[in-house]
């Protein structure tokens, strides 16, 4: 396990203030996690890199106006000013994925085609705390290969449908991300879970690509998305009790196209807003952080 547990545990008390949220009774948060894949630090704290565009340059608030409304100024950021990683070794998807699952550094999967043996993740945890309404909603299908294929107690919907458009011929499985985004506002809609996960993939898709515009595009909507569902729901039971997490699953190399084994690809960042999170802004923890983190972050919020 990367990362003392007196050192989280600090930081989890920070993060939250039980004064400001009157409880009477004990009440479940229903959590979003949402996960853009691949985006680097670069963009979320700096804005856009003019080496690699020509386009006016656009700064950091502008690009993300959601994040930085929701979780600068009226929440949490990681990943500016108190560092936060991947534990690797390698700095790819599904081991990023499924470390934020499980709460711990990755040692039975290296490439994203590999068939990782069942283990417990948060999902369980959630369930086990009388969480009945679990879903898992992701543009990239693999992302079920983390997760027994036997399971009936969570909802999943993931990858590409015959029906829908190939936004990448070299994937045909894969979903585009104004899909994924619409199949689980409907299930919102019509469900109310208490925990979803919704994993989004173009900006990874397009980097790769050596497309920058549309990674910034893809970025640039996902945003949009953030604010959407904080809007649609702020006023509402379910959103009153909601709290939001956004962070990726790696970042990028120096040659922006690529992320593997390089310390550049284990940076990453995280927002989070919403109930039981008070208005701290960017950290300064002075100690690093890891994605393996977000699991016992999920817990700390929902028995605080």
């Amino acid at each position: 396990m990367f990362g003392l547990k007196s050192i989280l545990f600090a930081f989890l008390l920070l993060m939250t203030s039980p004064s400001s949220y009157p409880k009477p009774d004990h009440i479940n948060p229903n959590i979003v996690l949402i996960t853009i894949d691949g985006v680097r630090t670069q963009e979320v704290f700096y804005g856009t890199d003019s080496s690699l565009s020509s386009d006016d340059y656009i700064s950091e608030t502008k690009l993300f106006p959601n994040i930085y409304n929701y979780g600068a100024e009226n929440g949490i950021m990681i990943g500016r000013d108190s560092p936060m990683y991947a534990t690797g070794p390698v700095f790819i998807s599904l081991p990023g994925y499924l470390e934020i699952m499980r709460g711990a550094q990755v040692k039975d999967c290296f490439v994203n085609t590999c068939k990782p043996k069942y283990k417990s993740t948060i999902l369980d945890d959630l369930y086990y705390k009388n969480y009945s309404n679990i879903a898992v909603f992701s543009s990239w299908k693999p992302i079920r290969n983390i997760f027994d294929k036997d399971e009936k107690r969570f909802h999943f919907n993931n990858g590409r449908t015959n029906n829908l458009p190939i936004i990448f011929p070299e994937d045909i499985s894969y979903r585009a991300d104004e899909d994924t985004i619409y199949e689980a506002f409907s299930y919102i809609e019509s469900n109310s879970p208490q925990f979803i996960w919704i994993s989004l993939g173009d900006a990874d898709g397009w980097a790769h690509r050596n497309n920058y515009e549309k990674y910034i595009d893809s970025l640039q909507r996902s945003d949009q998305f953030i604010g959407q569902i904080i809007e649609r729901y702020k006023n509402t039971d379910y959103g009153k009790n909601m709290t939001i997490i956004v962070t990726t699953d790696h970042g990028r190399s120096k040659i922006w196209t690529n992320h593997f084994k390089d310390k550049e690809s284990s940076k990453v960042w995280m927002m989070m807003y919403g109930y039981n999170i008070s208005k701290l802004g960017f950290m300064n923890i002075n100690h690093k952080l890891y994605l393996s983190d977000i699991r016992q972050t999920i817990l700390h919020i929902i028995n605080n």
